[in-house]
């Protein structure tokens, strides 16, 4: 038989089936792997438990049917059965394990317990630290409480005239929200007098232009980098930390790099 022929009728389907309980196996180890990475804590014991948990059930698996198989009339019945299992399994753990555990950190979202860290060029230079405890409306909604606290990270002045200055001062701000309204740290900063750059709405068009024109800089300097909470099964408190995109961090150090001396607060700081 041709190898065309093989990819007709039922061996077409066979190969189909074959290749998808290939590609659902790869995304099973993948699910396992990660559950058992948050249970046991360290990812590569977590792989070697999974593995040693499928390489088990495989033993025991073939050792309880091989004889069956091999008696039936239609084995093919048999591997049906098997996948279906595996699926049916699958959908189990994704929505109990998934669904609960999202849940949980749902409502930690709700109850405003998780912390969120974020990173921000601004115009100009703030204080070295501060609150802004400023109430923020949204649509027809009367003015609602918003904290945010913030540090300030490093300061640059550039050589670059953006409105009536010849120079053009910024600084890399660290903001933590302790509310969740919308678009709160922008519209603080603002408050504050020290708008973000790249913001085309509560920001300052001259200083965004000049970020644009200066460095290729097309996008708000805005990023989240962290976030503290509490681990939804163990309890325990869990950090899960990023680094600012590329597009940020590339834009930051080019213009430090052409700053004029201005005795930054930490000249080592990097996105």
């Amino acid at each position: 038989m041709s190898p065309p022929d093989l990819l007709r009728g039922p061996r077409r389907l066979a190969a189909v089936l074959l290749f998808a309980s290939g590609f659902s196996a790869i995304a099973y180890q993948v699910l396992w792997i990660q559950q058992s990475g948050l249970w046991l804590g360290q990812e590569s014991a977590a792989v070697v438990a999974v593995v040693a948990a499928f390489l088990g059930g495989l033993a025991l698996g073939s050792l309880l049917a091989a004889r069956a198989v091999e008696r039936a009339v239609n084995p093919a019945r048999w591997y049906a059965a098997c996948e279906l299992v595996v699926a049916v399994w699958a959908g189990v753990l994704v929505f109990a394990l998934s669904s609960s555990d999202a849940a949980a950190v749902a409502g930690q979202f709700a109850a405003h317990t998780i912390g969120k860290r974020y990173l921000a060029v601004v115009r100009g230079w703030p204080p070295e630290a501060g609150a802004i405890e400023h109430p923020l409306t949204h649509e027809t909604k009367d003015p609602q409480p918003a904290l945010t606290r913030f540090r300030t990270l490093e300061r640059i002045t550039l050589p670059l005239q953006a409105d009536r200055y010849p120079e053009s001062r910024y600084a890399l701000v660290e903001a933590c929200p302790e509310t969740g309204r919308t678009h709160q740290i922008r519209r603080h900063l603002k408050h504050l007098g020290h708008p973000i750059v790249g913001d085309t709405t509560h920001g300052v068009g001259a200083h965004n232009r000049l970020w644009r024109s200066a460095f290729g800089c097309h996008r708000m300097l805005l990023a989240c980098t962290g976030l503290e909470l509490v681990h939804p099964r163990s309890g325990a408190p869990l950090m899960l930390e990023a680094a600012a995109a590329e597009s940020f961090a590339t834009a930051w150090e080019q213009a430090r790099r052409m700053s004029l001396p201005c005795g930054t607060l930490n000249a080592t700081y990097a996105p």
